[in-house]
């Protein structure tokens, strides 16, 4: 596995239901995350963040750049 170079977290909110009762989400993304940060360690400061929000969190993802050559 390569190098990884750039970790960001993202948080994904249920914002609403459609017309069709299907779920609408809205995703915020914060750059700069740490690469040597654990996971649980994002999770816990996402869950903060989120407790500030008024919408419910459908998932919080981790994305992580990574040098393949």
């Amino acid at each position: 596995m390569g190098e990884t170079i750039e970790s960001r977290l993202q948080i994904r909110y249920v914002t609403g239901t459609d017309e069709n009762g299907k779920k609408k989400t809205a995703t915020v993304g914060y750059s700069g995350v740490k690469t040597e940060a654990a996971d649980e360690q994002l999770l816990g400061a996402a869950s903060k963040i989120a407790a500030m929000c008024s919408n419910s969190t459908d998932a919080v993802l981790r994305v992580n750049t990574v040098r393949l050559a």
